[in-house]
């Protein structure tokens, strides 16, 4: 689950769950990753020991930028043949392209339009927040397939934030109905219903606190071993492991 919400102070928070099991195992995994280059950050990221990739990191300063990816199922016949033809041809590792942005690209804008621009080995979803700015890019491997902005109308959000989960919503993808995990779907409310939904009740007064109860309420918090609250103009990277498994 991915927000990227407009604060009660007017800056922009971004809330992030990484859902990954095992659990058990998984969440001894999870470290801070500083990146380093002559003695300056370059940027910091939410890691898995033994994985080169990032999953979760933030570039900070003035004009830096906080990415996360979640995992977006491809929405056409085929689109599993294309991933497997990618991998096989060598293309880069969407992770590893994600790495080089952050160290390449100093700004918000150079980094949304480099991974706008990038070519993807696989479908996914890139959830990008900045200083008073946010965007989610819906990639295709040759693309951007659908894009959702901070600050504007978007398919059923307010203005003041922006979501995603795993599944196409604006698209209609059937799939996210059918999805367990967190104890919803199946004619109960999935990850993304319940967080707009607490998201709703509290528009115009959302904190850094009341966007971490909405990342671990029931429904939404799943088998998660990784949170993190970034505020990129405030220099906030708040990054925790949830004390308990609530399936």
């Amino acid at each position: 689950t991915g927000i990227i919400a407009q604060g009660e102070d007017g800056t922009v928070y971004h809330a992030r769950n990484l859902d990954f099991s095992p659990v058990p195992v998984m969440k001894n995994l999870v470290y801070n990753g500083i990146f380093m280059k002559s003695g300056k950050e370059l940027f910091r990221s939410q890691m898995i020991a033994g994985y080169t990739m990032i999953i979760t990191a933030a570039k900070l300063g003035s004009d830096g930028y906080a990415i996360e990816r979640n995992t977006r199922y491809t929405d056409h016949w085929g689109g599993n043949k294309e991933m497997i033809n990618n991998l096989e041809s060598g293309r880069t590792l969407n992770g590893w392209t994600l790495r080089k942005i952050l160290e390449t690209e100093a700004t918000y804008d150079n980094a949304v339009g480099a991974i706008s621009k990038a070519l993807y080995a696989s479908t996914e979803y890139a959830i990008v927040s900045g200083v008073r700015k946010g965007t989610i890019l819906s990639k295709n491997p040759e693309g951007v397939a659908y894009t959702q902005t901070l600050g504007q109308r978007n398919f059923n959000e307010p203005k003041e934030y922006i979501i995603i989960t795993n599944f196409d919503f604006f698209f209609h993808d059937i799939r996210e109905w059918f999805d367990p995990t967190a104890g919803g779907g199946f004619g109960k409310p999935t990850r993304r219903e319940t967080a707009q939904k607490l998201l709703n009740e509290s528009a115009g007064s959302l904190t850094q606190d009341k966007l971490f109860e909405v990342i671990n309420a029931k429904n939404v918090l799943a088998d998660t071993v990784f949170q993190a609250i970034i505020n990129i103009e405030r220099g906030i990277w708040n990054t925790s492991i949830p004390d308990a498994y609530h399936p």
